[in-house]
């Protein structure tokens, strides 16, 4: 016969026994709670590119959006195990996207008006992505850039890749933690190349001096510029881009043979867009080390286009790419023999080196 068990039942020592089992369990919980709270309080997400066009290359050379989250703390570390990233579209400005490009084609297409889109059924898609984080370490002051790029990378030991992407066009990306919101940022549409980075706390910028891994300042900065010239194995670089002023046909383009050989133009490639990587194919040109190539925009019918990102392509990968989207008109976006990155030039020097004076970054429009 089962006989119902009391707390009052047990001898004193008992008694004491468990009675300091169950605070000492509680006291655990209690601490374990208040370290969760401070470790969560230490983590942000420090910045991300929606539109990745010239810059970061993943571990396989190729160009995908990225997130960054960085520990806050100047002196604790922080696991990421347990975290959870989150990601939805702004559903209003895909669909004003959809609308727009519906009402392009009913006009190219006045015979059909009911012409299917192409773009993706938004109310069968997913709404909400999500993407466990590994069990990965971040020092104090460390930042951990994970790829935005569906491949679902998530060795600790090698570069992160997300089970999602970000879009330009704005969306909500969220830092969890469980249930709890850790950090998040909403954002609107980022242009090919621009950044939107953490200056304070919930404080952000729209720039196009990306700092993916490094701190979200010019020093940084200047680190990614030197991570950027390592990635680019190029033998012909973009050398110099002067876009602005396309309408009186001033737009030009210049490449330089960077290595010590002699190489065929002909093996390479223009574009702006990252779906039609073979839009314009150079002459056939030998051009020796250290020479110059001008490609005039509007005599050879490429249009560099509103974005003024243009990249160099050979068998259809990415080679190399400069995006002069922030240079004011009249002035061209280049780079210096010696130095790393883009610089800025009042002085373009169309077909020559860059020798006049550079200014590493450009002032954004004045709101």
């Amino acid at each position: 016969m089962c006989k119902k068990f009391f707390f009052n039942d047990l001898n004193h020592s008992h008694k004491l026994f468990y009675g300091v089992c169950f605070v000492s369990a509680l006291l655990l919980l209690s601490m374990t709670s208040c370290q969760n709270d401070k470790q969560d309080s230490q983590l942000a997400i420090n910045e991300i590119m929606a539109s990745n066009h010239t810059g970061l290359l993943d571990d396989d050379g190729e160009l995908y959006d990225w997130i960054e989250i960085k520990n806050l703390s100047d002196s604790e570390t922080a696991n990421l195990s347990g975290y959870t990233l989150t990601f939805e579209k702004d559903q209003e400005a895909v669909q004003k996207k959809k609308e727009k490009k519906d009402s392009l084609n009913n006009e190219e297409d006045n015979n059909n008006d009911n012409a299917p889109s192409n773009d993706v059924d938004n109310d069968k898609a997913p709404k909400m992505k999500s993407w466990d984080i590994p069990d990965v370490t971040l020092k104090p002051g460390e930042c951990l850039v994970i790829f935005a790029s569906k491949k679902d990378k998530d060795d600790p030991k090698g570069k992160l890749h997300a089970s999602f992407k970000l879009s330009d066009l704005g969306g909500t990306l969220k830092l969890m933690h469980g249930d709890k919101v850790i950090s998040e940022i909403k954002y609107g549409e980022l242009k090919d190349d621009q950044c939107y980075r953490r200056l304070g706390d919930k404080k952000y910028e729209v720039s196009y001096e990306a700092t993916p891994g490094f701190d979200n300042n010019a020093e940084g900065f200047e680190s990614y510029c030197t991570l950027l010239e390592k990635q680019r194995k190029s033998p012909l670089r973009l050398w110099e881009l002067h876009t602005k002023g396309y309408n009186e046909g001033k737009a030009w383009i210049e490449v330089k043979n960077v290595s010590q050989e002699s190489i065929n133009l002909q093996d390479y490639c223009l574009t702006n867009s990252k779906k039609e990587l073979s839009q314009w194919r150079f002459p056939q040109v030998e051009l020796k080390p250290g020479e110059f190539y001008v490609v005039d925009c509007l005599e050879v019918g490429f249009k560099v286009g509103g974005k003024k990102s243009v990249t160099i392509t050979k068998d259809e990968k990415f080679m190399d790419g400069m995006c002069a989207a922030a240079a004011p008109l009249g002035i061209s976006a280049g780079r210096v023999d010696g130095k790393d990155g883009i610089f800025y030039f009042t002085e373009p020097t169309r077909g020559a080196e860059n020798t006049t004076k550079c200014i590493r970054s450009a002032a954004s429009l004045p709101q």
